[in-house]
């Protein structure tokens, strides 16, 4: 079935996920590495507010990409992998938010209060941003950008439309960037690469691979 909307045909998912790993690797290649502290947060943000507003829009682009994707891709019909396929399309759709509610807002949420001259008036915002109830919410999210492509790519192994490896990708860049952002600016680059590449391969194998049985 074809969408009556091109963007959002099952033949450009594979370019809506590329393009979304692509803009995640940009966004986290030019963020410089935040340390966990706060305090440490706002004076590498003052330093380079460029680069983080230049993340928070890639983040933002990434985000709203996926999302796209995942709408293509509801369009796959299956007869084996259907049920883990529908579950880990709707857990990518909704942990694509994640970019854009955690990580471009915060992002963004720094450049906007670093251009504060009052230091401790700046660290002060920030901790209560990153601590209150209402960011906290957003969590979910993290948990369903971690584990939907994972879900997504094992339902379209049980189709025969991919081998384990996007999955392992995917997993491996996930924990490498979560162990490595907040020191090294190039080991979570690496780490998104790894992401990247996991979604270009998962959108290929639904576009191209999936439509070519169906022709």
């Amino acid at each position: 079935m074809n969408s009556s909307y091109p963007l959002l045909s099952r033949s450009r998912a594979g370019w809506l996920f590329g393009a979304a790993g692509a803009a995640l690797l940009a966004a986290q290649a030019v963020l410089p590495a935040l340390p966990d502290s706060t305090a440490h947060q706002v004076a590498v943000a003052a330093a380079h507010r460029g680069a983080v507003m230049v993340s928070a829009l890639a983040f933002l682009v990434a985000g709203v990409l996926l999302v796209l994707g995942t709408t293509a891709l509801n369009q796959l019909t299956l007869e084996r992998g259907r049920t883990l396929t529908r579950v880990g399309l709707i857990l990518t759709g909704l942990g694509a938010l994640w970019p854009v509610a955690g990580r471009a807002s915060y992002n963004a949420i720094l450049v906007a209060v670093t251009g504060n001259a009052d230091r401790s008036t700046t660290v002060s915002a920030v901790h209560a941003v990153s601590d209150s109830a209402a960011f906290s919410a957003f969590l979910p999210l993290l948990v369903a950008f971690a584990v939907g492509p994972v879900v997504l790519a094992m339902g379209l192994r049980r189709a025969g439309a991919l081998p384990i490896w996007p999955a392992v990708l995917w997993l491996a860049g996930v924990m490498i960037v979560s162990a490595t952002e907040s020191s090294s600016r190039a080991g979570a680059a690496l780490g998104m690469a790894l992401v990247a590449g996991a979604l270009g391969w998962i959108g290929w194998a639904a576009s191209s691979r999936l439509r070519s049985w169906d022709d």
